[in-house]
Order: C-alpha cells, then structure tokens, then sequence
C-alpha cells in the first residue's frame, strides 16, 4: 500500500513468523529483534503503531505506552488489539464458561487450536499484570493519563475477525480495540 512498515518483537520465533508472512502477502518490511519498553527508535519516528495481542504479554505495559508516545509523531496514532486472556484466573463465572467452550470446541472439531506451540515453562500469566485488570478500561485510564488524546474503544471485535472455531473457543475474551493519538 506504498507505506514504510517495521515490525518489532523480542522473540526469535515471532520473527520468522512474520518474515514469512510478509513473504506470503508479497510485503518487505523491516523486523528488528526489539524489547519493547526500550525502543532503539528516534523520539517522533511513527505515524502509527498497531499492537496486536501483545498488551496483556507485558511486563510493565505502562512503560510500553509511554515508549510508544515517545515514538509516535504529533498527532500520530496508537492502534491496539488485545483480548483478557487470562481473566478467568481471576472470575469463576469467566472460568466456567471457559472450561464449558473449550469442552465443546473438543467435542466439534476434535482440538482446541489449530496448530499448538508449547510455550516457555517458565510462562506464568499470574505474574503478568495485566491478567487480573479489565481491558479496555485499564488501558484507557492509562492512556487518558499519559496525555494521549481521542481516546476510543471498541469491546468487542471478534465477529468480524475471528471464525467460528475461535468464536466458540474465546468467546468469553473478546478481541478489543483502542484507538488512541498523540496529543
């Protein structure tokens, strides 16, 4: 689409994933091995950032925000897609109906994902901050807080991105979206 585009993430595996995406769809971005609360980039670099299910994998999500308003140039925007993975660890209403879709999911198609990757034993969601908050509104607060202006939130965009297997199985952690702009 004639934009200059670099991904960044700080895990090997989720480069090669997206070397071979772009690969797949004909697209040359750039991918840099990057920590996200410290981005090597120029203050007023970007005129978008789109984060895509990586909020609720954060150590310090604050910090990461404020690094992305660093980043940012005046009036460029923040995109963000998550989902609370993990806040059925902390309801037991969400944990039953967890526990009922990932039965079901087995009963019609066999499995609960498509492909499975293990994930590091030393991956614990309790230790990460963001499992126990309601999202979008801790976001918003936050963003709110940090200066970021025109601040808005969709809850639930999963029906027109998910299918049926994903519907079913993370039906009660809908994909969100916040849309934000540096002031």
């Amino acid at each position: 689409m004639g934009f200059q585009v670099v991904g960044i993430d700080c895990a090997d595996g989720m480069l090669e994933i997206a070397k071979r995406n772009a690969a797949d769809c004909e697209a040359q971005p750039v991918f840099l091995k990057m920590d996200g609360e410290k981005m090597d980039f120029p203050k007023n670099e970007f005129d978008v950032i789109v984060s895509r299910n990586v909020t609720w994998t954060l150590r310090e999500p604050k910090k990461v925000y404020k690094e992305c308003q660093r980043i940012l140039r005046p009036g460029g925007k923040l995109l963000i897609f998550d989902a609370n993975w993990y806040h059925h660890l902390y309801d037991d209403t969400v944990a039953s109906q967890v526990k009922k879709r990932y039965e079901t999911c087995l009963l019609q198609y066999g499995d609960a994902f498509e492909s499975v990757e293990e994930l590091p034993q030393e991956f614990d969601p309790e230790k990460l901050p963001l499992s126990s908050v309601y999202h979008p509104t801790w976001d918003v607060s936050v963003l709110q807080a940090l200066g970021y202006v025109d601040v808005f939130t969709k809850e639930n965009i999963s029906e027109t991105l998910w299918n049926a297997k994903e519907k079913l199985l993370y039906g009660e952690s809908p994909l969100f979206f916040i849309s934000a702009n540096k002031n």
